[in-house]
């Protein structure tokens, strides 16, 4: 009975593990791969800049000239923030269908 309760005081007295504390390590899982930083919306890849003017319209402003003259994408930013027009291309700012959108 001695030997259990040393055991158990041992228990109390050690710090336990992260594992055992429910702490996950945001260390990556292969030392020799360090990990990478995450990109950042204004990164010129076209997923993350629809993504980024879905959610805000006026992230158009950020957008290389090559989205702010593709329609489709103009049409996309317009429909959420209809002000984003001024960050269009001038033959955009100038189509009906654009613009219309803006203004709704």
């Amino acid at each position: 009975m001695a030997s259990a309760s040393t055991n158990a005081q041992e228990d109390a007295s050690s710090p336990p593990s992260p594992a055992a504390a429910g702490v996950i390590s945001s260390t990556p899982s292969s030392p020799s791969r360090p990990a990478r930083p995450p990109r950042s919306v204004g990164s010129s890849h076209p997923i993350n800049l629809l993504e980024a003017v879905k959610c805000n319209g006026y992230a158009l402003q950020h957008a290389p000239d090559e989205f702010r003259s593709d329609r489709d994408f103009v049409l996309v930013a317009v429909g959420r923030h209809g002000r984003a027009l001024e960050f269009a291309k001038p033959e955009l700012r100038g189509d009906r269908e654009v613009v219309l959108v803006a203004v709704r």
